[in-house]
């Protein structure tokens, strides 16, 4: 046994190898960014309404787009799909008004048509990035003001009626060389997988001493996008990855578990030079049933920008630059680029990736 201990990362990552072709099909456009979700042959995301000033939650299922039924939302849609106890698909969704404190969060079932507001929510609080699994609810409630925010991660059963119990997230104190800080946490996107797995996607801020020799020590606070792991029950958080935002606007944008695998995009959105460290692409982190196993990275390397991320099964969603021609000039828009063409003008593109890109081994980064 001893000698196929060494070999295990490589057939792992042998069994959780996809083809070297992959078909990429845009699916949909949108005029702005949202965030992706997917299962059960279902993706849902958030389309602009320029007339209305809102956003509507779509769902696209057997090559169609539809509308939900649904009261439209101020801001994009934060959304997932979960299974339930049954096996069936589950859609939540985090659903804002204007003010403050107005982002309440919703569960829909496709089987009967009809929505409810969580058990969950908290009218005088925002929750936010809702994750749904089993019967089992995750989310982000944001505490403070709107200058100083502050942002908590619960969970908690949708046939309990107790209170949410608080999961750990960004430690409270960070230090670097004997400095420490409390780091402000600002999460983007949450995603549960089974009753032991929710992965974290958060814009932090941690300290960096800067020493030159006879002179005093500076310090920085740093600013940059991470991806933690809870697992173990959900009891140990552990930071996977992370990167520093800088000229490059280099962060991690997007996150999703599927093919026992955990995925996150990472994108530069400014100048690719500055982009040194991390290769701008796809990462795949590969984790066995057996928590003592090893576990494997690989990287599908693309210098173009990621904006979102969802995955089912053996596809990948991402949500890319270039929506429709406008006037027939220029196909591949700048999500968001409001200085170019009518408002309203689908800038971005949902792209389906069947089977996903083919993933190159690499140390953990």
């Amino acid at each position: 046994m001893r000698l196929l201990r060494p070999l295990l990362p490589l057939l792992l990552l042998a069994v959780f190898a996809v083809p070297a072709s992959a078909a990429d099909t845009t699916i949909a456009t949108v005029a702005k960014r949202t965030q992706l979700a997917a299962g059960f042959g279902v993706v849902l995301y958030s389309a602009y309404d320029a007339d209305a000033g809102n956003y509507r939650l779509m769902a696209f299922e057997d090559g169609r787009a539809n509308a939900l039924p649904v009261a439209a939302s101020a801001r994009p849609f934060q959304a997932d799909v979960g299974p339930t106890r049954s096996r069936h698909a589950f859609y939540v969704y985090s659903r804002c008004g204007e003010a403050a404190g107005s982002c309440d969060l919703y569960a829909f079932n496709p089987a009967t048509g009809r929505e409810q507001r969580s058990k969950a929510s908290d009218p005088k609080h925002d929750d936010l990035h809702p994750t749904y699994w089993k019967g089992s609810l995750a989310f982000v409630r944001e505490y403070g003001t709107t200058k100083e925010p502050r942002q908590v991660v619960y969970q908690r059963s949708t046939a309990d009626t107790r209170r949410s119990e608080r999961l750990p997230g960004v430690p409270e104190r960070r230090c670097d060389k004997g400095v420490c800080i409390s780091p402000r946490a600002d999460f983007t996107a949450l995603e549960l997988h089974g009753h032991s797995r929710l992965a974290q996607l958060v814009n932090s801020v941690e300290p960096s001493v800067y020493k030159v020799e006879g002179q005093p020590a500076e310090t920085f606070r740093s600013a940059g996008t991470e991806l933690r792991l809870l697992d173990r029950d959900l009891t140990r958080s552990r930071r996977l990855i992370r990167s520093s935002t800088g000229i490059g606007g280099q962060r991690l944008t997007g996150v999703a578990f599927g093919q026992g695998a955990l995925f996150v995009s990472f994108s530069c959105l400014g100048d690719p030079g500055g982009c040194t460290r991390l290769k701008a692409g796809v990462y795949r982190y590969v984790y066995s049933a057996n928590e003592k196993a090893s576990f494997v990275w690989g990287l599908a390397a693309d210098a173009e920008p990621i904006y979102a991320l969802a995955a089912d099964r053996r596809k990948l969603y991402e949500l890319r630059d270039g929506g429709a021609p406008v006037d027939g000039v220029n196909a591949g828009l700048e999500c968001d680029q409001e200085s170019f063409g009518p408002p309203g003008a689908p800038r971005c593109a949902i792209v389906q990736r069947d089977p996903a890109p083919t993933f190159v081994p690499i140390p953990a980064p």
